[in-house]
């Protein structure tokens, strides 16, 4: 004559809850308060300062724990999975591995055997990365830009806005290219395609070389 709850009790208290819509608590018997998207299985602890928690344990240390997202068309498209060998969480998505955090802390985008503490790889294609604000909006062409470019290893260094470009150590800037081309070291508002000064000395520029002569050539085209 209709649908109802399902519940379970420990020492007088209610634990679990599977609700009419097939809905599953633990720890609470109400869903409200859980974001509509999100509320299939809720877990609550409602011991204060102390959290809730999820664990997937394995039965031995190889193998493998994961959680897999899916969908009508793949069940598991996208998967977080931990390989209990070699210590490494691997990310997936569209059915493929696209991140992986190793044992040491190192990550790999578009690489499963990172060798530095960011590695990222392309593959046939060319590797970018990309830095954007609100400011310069968030398009390709927006931002600043570090790329490796295929099929050739070039690597181009782009600031893609109407702006400066500064190079600083010890906090201090030391040099900028202007977004007109002009150079500036030891200046911040170059007026010629190489401006250098602040040198607090005779030698502005030097040119030296171990054997030989050393050349600094100036002309006109």
């Amino acid at each position: 004559s209709g649908y109802g709850s399902f519940a379970t009790s420990v020492g007088g208290a209610e634990r679990m809850r599977i609700d009419s819509s097939g809905k599953v608590g633990i720890g609470t018997a109400t869903f409200t308060g859980a974001n509509a998207f999100m509320d299939d299985l809720v877990v609550y602890n409602a011991t204060a300062g102390t959290g809730a928690g999820l664990s997937i344990i394995g039965n031995a240390t190889n193998g493998y724990s994961s959680i897999a997202f899916g969908d009508t068309a793949d069940w598991d498209t996208g998967r977080l999975q931990y390989n209990h060998a070699d210590n490494s969480m691997a990310f997936h998505a569209n059915s493929a591995e696209r991140a992986r955090i190793t044992s040491s802390g190192s990550v790999g985008i578009g690489t499963s055997s990172p060798n530095r503490n960011l590695h990222v790889s392309g593959g046939a294609s060319d590797v970018a990365f990309g830095i954007t604000n609100s400011a310069s909006g968030t398009a390709a062409s927006d931002g600043f830009s570090i790329t490796v470019e295929n099929p050739t290893t070039d690597v181009a260094i782009r600031q893609r806005e109407n702006a400066n470009m500064k190079f600083l150590t010890n906090n201090t800037e030391r040099m900028r290219i202007d977004s007109s081309g002009n150079v500036g070291i030891g200046v911040s508002s170059p007026s010629t395609r190489l401006e250098v000064g602040g040198g607090g000395g005779s030698e502005t520029i030097k040119v030296s070389a171990g054997a030989g002569w050393a050349d600094l050539r100036l002309h006109s085209d």
